[in-house]
């Protein structure tokens, strides 16, 4: 139980790592403003270093650790709440959503 424990420990401290370096990269690269380029590369992004199945919640905890502590973070941060339809503070955790029957 430890070893999956700690697999996914790793799991979820390597992804956002991959991730905003592969970002980071795209960043340096373009003369595009930085949100139009996470806008345009974060999801395809996110599923190519997302190798090993992630759920909702580490996502959202990459989302939110990279928001916390990359240079880009915050843009992130925007581009992932709105694709939840969501301006506010913070970082949406699409594991925790529900859904409401007309």
């Amino acid at each position: 139980m430890t070893k999956i424990v700690m697999d996914m420990v790793e799991l979820v401290l390597l992804m956002p790592k991959d991730w905003a370096e592969l970002l980071e990269n795209k960043i340096k690269s373009s003369t595009e403003d930085p949100m139009k380029v996470v806008i345009d590369n974060a999801d395809k992004l996110s599923n190519d270093t997302d190798t090993e199945g992630i759920t909702g919640f580490m996502y959202s905890f990459a989302v939110s650790i990279l928001s916390q502590c990359w240079k880009y973070g915050e843009y992130l941060r925007k581009w992932h709440n709105q694709e939840y339809s969501y301006d506010g503070m913070g970082v949406v955790n699409p594991a925790a959503m529900s859904l409401k029957l007309k």
